[in-house]
């Protein structure tokens, strides 16, 4: 496997996933949230395995992780989605703002 290669995009089955020109729900926030996380996870756990040779150019995996790091932080961070999480999807009250 080529280290340098990206996830497919594959998404958690919905129950109802919105039709042609519907919005997408607060439930892709789990998407973001999963497949940025474990992406990141997968580059670690290889340059873990791979020690020392994880660092050597051209291996793919050095970079991938270099880019997967951006994961929890393009398209919102991951707190921010998890906020919306427990707010949109699983109906938990607001945070309080400002730490009250």
């Amino acid at each position: 496997m080529d280290g340098g290669r990206r996830l497919p995009a594959v998404h958690l089955p919905h129950p109802d996933p919105p039709g042609v020109g519907e919005a997408i729900g607060p439930e892709s926030s789990v998407n973001k949230v999963f497949w940025s996380e474990l992406d990141l996870r997968l580059h670690e756990t290889a340059l873990r395995i791979l020690g020392p040779d994880g660092e050597l150019p051209g291996n793919g995996w050095t970079d991938g992780f270099l880019f997967a790091l951006a994961g929890p932080i393009y398209g919102g961070t991951n707190e921010i989605q998890r906020n919306i999480i427990a707010e949109r999807v699983l109906g938990l009250p607001r945070e309080p703002k400002g730490g009250q």
